[in-house]
């Protein structure tokens, strides 16, 4: 089966020096290992270093079944911004271009969004009546509809109620639509008014075994000082604020944060007085490694928002595959998976966290057992070696039908 896995935003590990598989990175090796071949469409611009990696479209050849076809795009400094958009509207057209001069696929797995990006993927497996899976990541253009002042939303609201005409044709118009989780599935239909058909399902982000820690070797592992950590981009999607609240109460705790991004400068800002708030920058998967063994926690720093409540991000399934209780601000899937499974903290304010970890903390035996519990979930529900061959297995049969 020939799949083209159209994703213009991840780390690609083969190109990227340094840089650890995503979601796609990952269902792109359960494609090769199962014998498939793989087209992977990406954008030129690196959107987490912020830098070009070619200045024109490019196939890199990696590999005799996998090819990675970047498509050009401008640069951005700002997530939300106008130069953005203009980013996607450009790889949406070199898409369009492009995909012209190639091989028709058997399989279109596109990621969701950027939207206009997965627009012209559906329209061309439309043309060509191939079989269109749409994987909805985040939930467009709803976060950004939260990001905008009230005052402005005269201004706004007719772009959104375009944006959702846009969005919902996607959802009903693909063959089938996979998500991060069943509850972001359910929302989708919903939403849409999308008909539920037979491969709508989610698939749990997951994590690459190979970092993998037992219960065992995690507590070994542990720093002399309690570290919690959290690493990745430092967007408008974190509570920096309830972050500072936190370590203000946990004054005897180091908090690590590794990573860079467009509000980095306002948590330096907010950190300035605390000095158990330590910041590393942006950190090769390595070193995120050797931080990751060493802490006691994982900080999950997201707002407590509908998009996040419906989903689960790959942080959540890293802090289970190093044995890291995780400590979770919003409600949701998350917050029931940690509660359901004994395996983390679940708050919404300062104080509440804070005692939460206190009391683990002073327990050495329920700590450990919230260490062997967020293992064992990993084991059975977030091992990305589980997770993408079964996903490979759907999508065959999804294409034979």
């Amino acid at each position: 089966m020939k799949v083209w896995l159209i994703q213009a935003n991840e780390p690609i590990p083969a190109v990227d020096k340094n840089q650890r598989p995503f979601r796609t990175g990952m269902l792109a090796e359960a494609l090769l290992k199962q014998g498939h071949e793989v087209v992977w469409f990406a954008a030129t611009f690196d959107h987490y270093t912020k830098t070009q990696r070619f200045s024109v479209n490019q196939m890199v050849q990696i590999e005799d079944n996998f090819q990675i076809q970047f498509l050009y795009g401008c640069r951005y400094q700002k997530n939300i911004s106008l130069l953005r958009i203009k980013n996607h509207i450009q790889i949406a057209k070199q898409f369009k271009r492009v995909s012209r001069k190639l091989q028709e696929p058997d399989l279109i797995y596109c990621s969701f969004p950027p939207i206009y990006l997965a627009k012209k993927a559906l329209s061309y497996a439309n043309q060509k009546n191939i079989k269109f899976v749409l994987d909805v990541r985040d939930l467009w253009p709803e976060v950004f509809e939260r990001a905008v002042p009230k005052k402005m939303y005269w201004v706004t609201n007719p772009i959104f109620r375009y944006l959702h005409r846009l969005v919902n044709q996607l959802y009903r118009n693909s063959y089938a639509v996979n998500a991060v989780s069943n509850e972001c599935v359910n929302y989708v239909i919903e939403k849409s008014g999308r008909k539920k058909k037979k491969y709508d399902s989610g698939y749990f982000i997951g994590f690459p075994n190979r970092y993998q820690l037992s219960a065992e070797e995690s507590l070994i592992a542990r720093a002399e000082k309690v570290q919690i950590i959290f690493v990745g981009t430092l967007s408008n999607q974190i509570n920096y604020d309830l972050i500072c609240k936190i370590a203000m109460k946990l004054k005897n705790i180091d908090f690590i944060i590794g990573g860079d991004g467009p509000l980095s400068e306002d948590f330096h800002t907010l950190a300035k007085d605390l000095p158990n708030i330590q910041f590393k920058g942006w950190l090769d998967a390595n070193t995120i490694q050797q931080y990751m063994k060493q802490a006691s926690f994982a900080l999950i720093p997201y707002y407590d928002t509908f998009d996040f409540q419906l989903g689960v991000g790959n942080k959540f399934a890293e802090a289970l595959c190093y044995a890291l209780p995780p400590i979770v601000l919003c409600n949701g899937v998350m917050k029931n998976l940690i509660l359901n499974n004994q395996c983390g903290v679940f708050g919404k304010d300062a104080h509440d966290v804070a005692f939460q970890i206190t009391e683990l903390l002073d327990d050495d035996i329920k700590y450990q057992n919230y260490v062997k519990n967020a293992h064992h979930l990993y084991q059975e529900q977030f091992d990305s070696s589980k997770i993408y061959p079964n996903l490979v297995n759907d999508l065959v049969k999804l294409q034979e039908e």
